[in-house]
């Protein structure tokens, strides 16, 4: 379940965002509070431990605005998925002291929230500690993916990395990679790596545990970029 809040002092602004957010939920997802103001947001999180997942954060409110607000909302829930909603750009490293998951330019893109709801979707997965189910030759098995260092594809196998064991069963990479949640990274066509796991990228190989996993050329700089993202989000994190 996916629970949503929307903190505005526009109201035009705000019931643009819910109109472009709406059809973009699944049936267990909700917007379930709109605030006009920062204030009141912080004082019902505060009285509803729990019960949000979600604040899309206007930057520019009165009397209190969208960064100050995040900030004393950061001194009672960490947990919480912030995201900024703002006309102007320069904000943006503002997001970064209160570890903002992302942030959206007026008027929010549905593209945009489409891809940022996934993410936040498969966070909310890793988090809840959830596992890969998959039917091997000894089995049914299920390995949560905080353990699963890496996967590889050789001919119709998906090998899954855990450590010093390896595990196989029958599909597809690409197949395989739309499920996973937020935190691994397609780094080759053959290879998908978990950025937890990874102790640094040398050139065109990426090293977890000592071993070494190739980085091809056409998915470099997209991969190198999303495995630096990630582990800077963890660093804050932790």
């Amino acid at each position: 379940m996916l629970r949503i809040g929307i903190c505005d002092d526009e109201r035009t602004s705000a019931e643009q965002l819910y109109l472009t957010l709406e059809p973009l939920l699944r049936e267990d997802e909700e917007i379930i509070y709109e605030f006009s103001n920062g204030v009141s947001a912080v004082n019902w999180l505060k009285r509803h431990p729990g019960e949000m997942e979600l604040l899309f954060l206007d930057v520019e409110m009165e009397p209190v605005d969208g960064i100050c607000t995040a900030e004393r909302i950061r001194t009672f829930d960490r947990d919480i998925f912030l995201v900024f909603v703002t006309g102007h750009e320069e904000f943006i490293l503002s997001g970064y002291r209160v570890n903002a998951s992302d942030y959206v330019i007026k008027p929010a893109d549905r593209e945009r929230l489409a891809d940022l709801l996934d993410r936040v979707r498969r966070e909310m997965e890793t988090r809840s500690g959830a596992v890969l189910a998959f039917k091997s030759p000894d089995g049914i098995c299920q390995i949560p993916y905080r353990r699963i260092r890496y996967f590889y594809s050789e001919r119709r196998l998906v090998h899954v990395v855990c450590g010093e064991e390896t595990l196989s069963f029958y599909g597809k990479l690409s197949d395989l990679e739309k499920r996973l949640p937020h935190g691994f990274v397609r780094i080759h066509n053959r290879y998908i790596v978990n950025a937890d796991w990874v102790e640094r990228v040398n050139g065109n190989r990426v090293i977890t545990e000592g071993r070494e996993l190739p980085v091809s050329r056409s998915m470099k700089q997209e991969a190198v970029s999303a495995l630096a993202r990630l582990i800077l989000e963890k660093r804050k994190g932790g």
